[in-house]
């Protein structure tokens, strides 16, 4: 069975949010053979925490890294490709919960998914949309599967 690190972040407190990323991380973990060593839970900004599991990474701790979305390793392309080109130098396998696809997504999609998600909230800032300590309403609907 191959050991994970599962991630989970949200900008804002709440538990409810956090733990429904953790049942999404560990509902792939057990449906891919993976077997999750570790959790780590961020709340809000600046990200301390991804040092740490970039710590974890480069000391081979796990063999792949699984998150709710791409969204939750940052939404900045540039932060989003550190992380990804550390776990790829690692060899370590990134995989997302939501897309639910075998473990090694692709680095081409991973970045166009993080260059999506930073698109969208420049689009959702000049509309005066874009709430940064606000989860999505499609996130807090998970909550009730």
């Amino acid at each position: 069975m191959m050991k994970a690190i599962a991630y989970v972040r949200c900008a804002s407190p709440n538990p409810d949010y956090e733990d429904a990323q953790k049942r999404k991380c560990v509902k792939y973990a057990q449906e891919h053979g993976l077997d999750i060593m570790q959790t780590y839970s961020e709340t809000g900004i600046p990200r301390s925490l991804s040092e740490r599991l970039l710590a974890a990474v480069a000391e081979h701790r796990a063999e792949a890294v699984i998150v709710k979305d791409a969204a939750r390793l940052g939404r900045n392309p540039a932060e989003y490709a550190r992380l990804t080109d550390a776990f790829r130098a690692a060899d370590v396998k990134l995989c997302l919960a939501d897309l639910n696809r075998a473990p090694g997504l692709g680095s081409f999609e991973a970045r166009l998914l993080a260059t999506i998600a930073a698109i969208e909230d420049e689009l959702l800032e000049e509309t005066g949309m874009l709430e940064e300590d606000a989860c999505s309403q499609d996130d807090e609907q998970d909550l009730t599967r």
